[in-house]
């Protein structure tokens, strides 16, 4: 979610044109998979301001959990430590006309030069060139104000979220027939959509009460009723954390991306008919499965990810089943270009125009023709 910038931002175009944006120079996230970050506001700190802004002081901060004896980075200050750079950082939403932050990201400056952070995660491991556009940049019109500004319960939301993951109850198609999500083994054949039968390698669960989801209700699970996809898909309702992708394959996605199919997170669908945060204040099972390579599974009869263990994905797992991940994965401690997606990733706006953009034609999301190569 944080990133650092090599230079200046710049403007793209002019105000009032079609492509006017920022122009963030090499952008190139911080870390690896087994790192994580904090922001801290720790000078000009007070109680009403609602985002970030001129005359706030922030640092950044890792976390090495080998310093920290309960091993939790939720808990306390122990293991964290301010990176070098960034002690002293401060927004700067007024760059290039304003452009410096939206509702989903921001810029700031500090003695290391200037640092992005996007809530949405995604962002480039080698040095990238970035454009934000003036428009749509709009965020998740479920949470906050929506007033191109990054607000602190847009950020709050984003934090720590559930992984990639299937709810218990999941049906899960496997080389001996159907199994629930939560009755599957290391070695399991699964089916998947592009290599057949492939051996399950990893298997995570993250076990929430219901106080927790009470407290947090980013963490409650999108609900996916059956036949909202298409024809009979998914058969019954789905169950997914917000952050799990779906497959989407449509003739709009060919006129979007230029490409037969995408994967879209499921928080990003809502408002779909039948796609909805679930209303239940109840205890959660969410299970994670990976493989050798990033797959789409049928889950009961949607095509759907398998974990992709990227650098928020990883993050978000607690410390045991990162250890355990990264030990199987040793190649995840040193980039993710080894991880590629299965299909590309549509990240959070241009999910959501995909979304209204179906609605609006009243073309679901797994409806047209399965396309060949």
């Amino acid at each position: 979610m944080v990133a650092s910038l090599s230079g200046q931002p710049t403007n793209q175009g002019n105000p009032g044109d079609p492509n006017f944006g920022i122009v963030l120079p090499n952008v190139s996230a911080l870390g690896t998979a087994a790192d994580t970050y904090r922001l801290v506001w720790y000078q000009n700190v007070n109680t009403t301001a609602a985002e970030f802004g001129n005359g706030q002081f922030w640092r950044l901060e890792r976390y090495d959990p080998a310093l920290d004896p309960d091993g939790d980075p939720t808990t306390g200050n122990a293991g964290w430590s301010v990176v070098p750079g960034y002690e002293q950082l401060t927004p700067k939403h007024d760059l290039v006309n304003g452009l410096g932050d939206g509702d989903e990201y921001i810029v700031f400056s500090g003695g290391a030069g200037h640092l992005l952070y996007n809530i949405n995660g995604g962002l480039p491991t080698t040095p990238t060139t970035t454009v934000y556009l003036a428009t749509g940049e709009n965020g998740d019109p479920a949470l906050g104000d929506n007033d191109r500004h990054l607000d602190f319960y847009d950020a709050y939301t984003a934090y720590n979220p559930p992984p990639i993951c299937f709810c218990a109850g999941t049906w899960i198609e496997t080389l001996t027939g159907l199994k629930l999500v939560e009755t599957l083994q290391i070695g399991d054949r699964v089916r998947t959509r592009d290599h057949g039968f492939q051996r399950l390698r990893w298997i995570g669960r993250r076990a929430l009460s219901a106080d927790e989801v009470a407290a947090r209700p980013q963490l409650r699970p999108i609900r996916i009723a059956a036949r909202a996809l298409g024809v009979d898909v998914p058969l019954a309702d789905l169950f997914v954390s917000p952050q799990h992708r779906l497959l989407v394959r449509s003739p709009i996605v060919q006129r979007m991306f230029d490409t037969h199919e995408v994967l879209v997170a499921a928080k990003h669908l809502i408002g779909l008919p039948g796609i909805a945060v679930s209303e239940a204040v109840t205890p959660v099972d969410y299970f994670h499965i990976a493989f050798d390579a990033h797959e789409i599974v049928f889950a009961n009869g949607a095509e759907a990810e398998s974990l992709h263990p990227g650098k928020e994905a990883v993050g978000a797992l607690d410390r045991a089943a990162r250890e355990e991940l990264l030990t199987l994965f040793p190649d995840l401690n040193n980039g993710l270009a080894t991880r590629p997606g299965a299909r590309e990733f549509v990240p959070g706006r241009r999910g959501r125009n995909l979304a209204a953009r179906h609605l609006k034609n009243s073309i679901r999301l797994q409806d047209a023709v399965r396309f060949i190569g």
